[in-house]
């Protein structure tokens, strides 16, 4: 049996796909607000172990995590990097650490910006033009994924683009 572990499982897309997974007969288990607590602690060394002993038994970890608010001040944006930018690439480090087979990114479509290029649909070649600072932060997470060095996982990032 598949294991897949999704961060932000209490969220609407992490919660719907859990359910779908279940279905599907996968085995799922969840990475929540304490693990992202404790994995945010650099100090925590104990919980790190702890952690990485959890993700040596996953195949597949999904993230879906990620605060999507748009920032009222300096410190909104702090937490949005914290969470949408630093989490992720900490979370990617360990699953390749741990020899994940599979990261899967739930990324956004806001990436792409409100309208394409010449209002032509968005695919994987568009441009992105993130227009608020939630979109800037996951198009950077999305960069700093792809600039990891990696030979010993698959690394996937989906955005659902709808076209107007």
């Amino acid at each position: 049996m598949i294991k897949v572990m999704i961060s932000g499982s209490n969220g609407f897309v992490g919660s719907n796909l859990k359910k779908y997974l279940l279905k599907k007969n996968y085995l799922t288990s969840s990475f929540d607000r304490n693990d992202i607590k404790n994995i945010l602690d650099d100090n925590n060394y104990l919980y790190s172990k702890l952690l990485i002993n959890k993700l040596s038994k996953v195949d597949i970890f999904i993230h879906c995590a990620g605060i999507a608010h748009k920032p009222v001040n300096k410190n909104d944006e702090k937490i949005i990097d914290e969470i949408n930018i630093y989490l992720t690439k900490k979370i990617y480090s360990l699953c390749i650490k741990c020899r994940v087979d599979k990261f899967i990114f739930i990324s956004s479509s806001k990436v792409m910006g409100d309208c394409s290029l010449n209002n032509e649909k968005f695919n994987e070649t568009s441009i992105p033009m993130p227009n608020d600072y939630y979109a800037v932060s996951k198009l950077k997470a999305e960069n700093i994924l792809q600039e990891i060095d990696n030979e010993f996982m698959q690394g996937f990032c989906i955005k659902y683009l709808k076209n107007s």
